[in-house]
C-alpha cells in the first residue's frame, strides 16, 4: 500500500514578543478560551503555535517528526491579528523559523540547538 501524505494546518504567530498573539474572537464563531486553555494549547504539547521564531520551529520540528509531516501549513490570523502584526509574523516565518526547521530537520536536531541562524 502506498504512503499517503500527511500535514498539519494550525493557527500560529511568530513574534519576538513571545505570546502576544491576541486570543481567538468570539465573532469568528469561537468560544474564547480562558488564559489557561490558550497556555495549554501554546504549550509544546499544544495546537497553537505562537512565540518567538525558535520557539515556534521548535514546536515545527517535533510535531513533523513525532507525526512524520510531510507539510506543515501555519495559519496567521484568527480575524484578530492587527495587519502589521500579521505582516511581521509572515516576515519571521519565511526568515527565521522556515531556514531554521529546515536546518533542523537536516541535521535531526532540535531547533533551538542551531547557533547563528
Amino acid at each position: 500500500m502506498a504512503r499517503l501524505e500527511l500535514g498539519l494546518d494550525t493557527f500560529g504567530d511568530v513574534t519576538h514578543d513571545a505570546k502576544g498573539v491576541p486570543l481567538p474572537h468570539p465573532k469568528r464563531g469561537w468560544t474564547p478560551p480562558t488564559r489557561d486553555e490558550f497556555e495549554a494549547a501554546a504549550s509544546p504539547e499544544g495546537a497553537v503555535y505562537v512565540g518567538s521564531p525558535r520557539t515556534v520551529a521548535d514546536k515545527i520540528v517535533r510535531n513533523t517528526r513525532i507525526l512524520g509531516l510531510d507539510r506543515f501549513d501555519l495559519k496567521f490570523s484568527n480575524g484578530t491579528l492587527p495587519h502589521d502584526k500579521l505582516m511581521r509574523s509572515i516576515e519571521l516565518y519565511g526568515t527565521e523559523v522556515a531556514p531554521l526547521v529546515h536546518a533542523a530537520l537536516e541535521s535531526d536536531v532540535p531547533a533551538s540547538t542551531l547557533e547563528g541562524r
